[in-house]
C-alpha cells in the first residue's frame, strides 16, 4: 500500500501542476489475482511462476481477496482490472467462479445498500454496492480494449485475440517482439 500511496501523491502533484481536479479521475488498480483454496496451494503456484510474474502476483483465498479489494476501495481505488492467465484448469476456474458466487449471493436489498468511501482527493461518496460491483467487473473490459488499441497502433495490423476463451483453449499471448 505504501507504493500505491506514493504513486497517488505523484498523481495529486501532477493534477495540481496541470490544474486538474483529481476527483474527476477514477483511480484504477490492475491486480494479478490468483484465487486459491489454501495458502499452501498459493505458495505452490507462486513457486511455479517466473520471478517477474511472481513479483506482480497476489495469491489469496476468497475471504482474503474480499478483504484486499475492500482495502483498495477504502484507499480510494474504485476501478479494478484483474489480470490473470494462470486460470488454466477447471479447478482454478472454479475458484474464480467462487468470487462470482459471492457477488451473486447478495440480495437485492444488500446490493442496494449505500457504501460510503473516499476517493483519492478525500471526497466522500455513497453509492449502492451493486453499482460499485458492476463497475468493478465492467472496468476490466475497458482496459482490455485499451490493450487491443495499443497493439493495433504498435503493430499496424489486427492484433491477436485477447479473449479469455482463447487462453482457456490453450492459446498463448504473443510477446511484444513477435508483434512488432
Amino acid at each position: 500500500m505504501e507504493e500505491l500511496n506514493r504513486k497517488k501523491q505523484i498523481f495529486f502533484e501532477h493534477c495540481e501542476a496541470v490544474k486538474r481536479d483529481p476527483s474527476e479521475v477514477q483511480l484504477t488498480l490492475g491486480v494479478t489475482l490468483v484465487l486459491v483454496e489454501s495458502e499452501k496451494d498459493g505458495k505452490a503456484i507462486l513457486d511455479s511462476l517466473t520471478p517477474e510474474r511472481r513479483a506482480m502476483a497476489r495469491v489469496a483465498t476468497l475471504p482474503q481477496a474480499q478483504e484486499m479489494i475492500g482495502t483498495f476501495m477504502e484507499a480510494g481505488f474504485t476501478g479494478f482490472t484483474f489480470n490473470n492467465n494462470i486460470y488454466g484448469t477447471d479447478e482454478s476456474m472454479a475458484r474464480a467462479g467462487e468470487l462470482i458466487k459471492v457477488v451473486n449471493g447478495y440480495t437485492d436489498a444488500g446490493l442496494g445498500e449505500a457504501v460510503s468511501y473516499q476517493n483519492t482527493s478525500g471526497m466522500t461518496f455513497q453509492q449502492p454496492l451493486g453499482d460499485i460491483l458492476l463497475h468493478l467487473f465492467n472496468h476490466q473490459t475497458h482496459h482490455r480494449g485499451q490493450a487491443h488499441a495499443c497493439l493495433s497502433i504498435l503493430t499496424v495490423r489486427e492484433p491477436p485475440s485477447l479473449d479469455l476463451l482463447v487462453f482457456q483453449r490453450g492459446g498463448t499471448a504473443p510477446t511484444l517482439e513477435a508483434l512488432v
